[in-house]
């Protein structure tokens, strides 16, 4: 990967995996479509994550990117001496790239690295994709591929609203039942768990940002209800209306439209985390 060299002593090639899920479709997961949509999930999640934690990630490794290092998207223009690599089940890169960033194929349940090649790992969104079981695969296997000293670290977000509203609910609830049958659950109040009981890591801290969906969240919030549209409407929205044993068009017309007027009108409140730990 090539070596960079300080004043004082000889520093390898330092490097950090972002590794952001794919969201899979029940009803269309292969099509190119569904991929699109994943794709600009990925893009304005990332927007709108650096906005709600006024930063690219809360691990300190800015002098590890800013000497040389290896995250993505914005980042990579910020941090020019350092490396950035996107890992997707489904890799859909910008058409325009830096030239320090490129993207991969792969899964988090089995990284393509060797062991403690990484300082710095960033991911999210798994509770949708992993059982609890796959999820402490997935942390260990980010320990696993990290350096001693280097930080991993996860944002992931509790989509149920903090205050009333009962139509944005039941789809939430709906769609918690659509992961239940996968043996899914949320992970959110686990993970702090989860990191701990690796024995693996220390300093673990974590954060979390209120964040109200449309309008009344201004530009971060208009962003949130962009992306929740795009699940609930275009990509989960078949699987949510035969779940609720509904017609799309009456899901639709009926549920996701009053769901959008409580977006639209009312304070649909939800909560975003991040985690963060070192390595031992």
């Amino acid at each position: 990967m090539g070596q960079g060299l300080s004043t004082i002593k000889r520093i390898k090639r330092k490097r950090s995996l972002t590794n952001q899920r794919s969201v899979e479709s029940d009803t269309d997961s292969n099509s190119n479509n569904s991929a699109l949509q994943e794709h600009e999930i990925t893009s304005i999640y990332s927007t709108y994550l650096r906005g709600l934690f006024n930063s690219e990630f809360s691990a300190p490794i800015e002098d590890v990117l800013i000497l040389n290092g290896k995250i993505l998207e914005t980042a990579a223009l910020k941090y020019p001496n350092s490396e950035f690599i996107g890992l997707d089940l489904n890799p859909l890169p910008p058409t325009i790239i830096p030239k320090n960033t490129k993207f991969i194929k792969g899964d988090l349940q089995s990284l393509p690295y060797e062991d403690e090649e990484f300082d710095f790992l960033k991911t999210g969104e798994l509770q949708v994709e992993f059982t609890e079981v796959e999820y402490k695969n997935a942390i260990d296997e980010m320990i696993r591929v990290t350096k001693r000293g280097g930080w991993i670290e996860i944002n992931e977000p509790d989509i149920y609203p903090l205050r009333h509203a009962p139509n944005y609910a039941r789809i939430v609830e709906s769609f918690y039942g659509l992961l239940a049958l996968k043996g899914i659950s949320v992970m959110t109040e686990k993970l702090q768990y989860l990191l701990y009981s690796t024995n693996n890591l220390q300093d673990i801290q974590f954060d979390s940002k209120t964040i109200n969906i449309g309008p009344k969240g201004g530009e971060l919030g208009n962003q949130c209800a962009e992306i929740y549209t795009i699940y609930f409407r275009d990509l989960y929205g078949q699987a949510l209306a035969d779940h609720l044993g509904l017609s799309f068009e009456e899901y639709l017309q009926t549920l996701w439209k009053n769901a959008e007027e409580e977006i639209n009108n009312s304070c649909v409140e939800v909560k975003c985390f991040r985690f963060w730990g070192q390595k031992k």
